[in-house]
């Protein structure tokens, strides 16, 4: 790859976590409010109260009639008036910059890969994740989350072996109609792999589903039953 085109690789990785950013900071500000108006509501005042009685049987329960009247007018159980700012302002909340300079963008989109040694990020059997691990980097990827972890990672092949797709395994059934959840989560990886231009793989040395390898594979590559792959293999793999 050209230095231009990684250039341009990490100004699109780094676009994209802004955007991410951007939406989870709306997201926590709104939380937050919400919060903040849930804290001053009259319910959640009268149930605090009603718990603080219950803690109290003797003096709480004789003075909560007095508490309850007291907020419904509008004052605070020890005699003051009760502040309530429903929907106010987040406070002390980080403001998130519109945009970063050059050095901060190198380093934002840097990859923390080990030096020397590719980084292969899949499913896989226990024994060859082993077998990888001599002369790759192996990143494992769970359902719940294998798409983000691919865009974080950034590795050079995504590899996904049949014959950790067999039952008992996180990924079991892939290929199924039955496993729709699985297939999501594999649309997850292809889509965070593409504008990385990394190619997701199939290793065939199983067949757990006779649709797996139909699924939409970059590379679709027979081995022998139980094979794994070795070093040639990976750099045939990796564009």
């Amino acid at each position: 790859m050209t230095d231009d085109a990684e250039i341009k690789r990490l100004q699109g990785r780094l676009r994209k976590r802004e955007r991410e950013l951007r939406e989870r900071d709306r997201r926590l500000r709104e939380t937050q409010a919400r919060l903040a108006a849930l804290e001053a509501s009259t319910a959640l005042a009268v149930g605090r109260r009603l718990a603080a009685a219950a803690r109290r049987p003797g003096l709480g329960l004789i003075a909560l009639p007095r508490d309850l009247y007291r907020m419904a007018k509008g004052r605070a159980p020890g005699g003051g008036t009760a502040q309530t700012t429903p929907g106010r302002a987040v406070s002390n909340w980080p403001e998130l910059r519109g945009e970063v300079g050059q050095d901060e963008r190198l380093l934002f989109g840097a990859s923390l890969r080990p030096s020397g040694r590719p980084v292969v990020a899949g499913v896989f059997t226990a024994t060859t994740r082993e077998a990888l691990s001599e002369h790759a980097h192996v990143v494992a990827l769970r359902p719940f989350d294998a798409g983000v972890a691919v865009d974080q990672t950034d590795p050079d092949v995504v590899l996904f072996e049949a014959a950790a797709c067999a039952a008992g395994h996180p990924w079991a059934y892939l290929g199924d109609a039955a496993a729709a959840d699985r297939q999501r989560a594999l649309l997850a990886v292809r889509e965070a792999a593409r504008p990385l231009d990394r190619p997701v793989v199939l290793w065939h040395n199983a067949r757990p589903s006779p649709g797996l390898p139909a699924l939409g594979w970059d590379e679709v590559v027979a081995a022998a039953p139980g094979a794994v792959p070795t070093a040639a293999d990976l750099d045939r793999m990796i564009r």
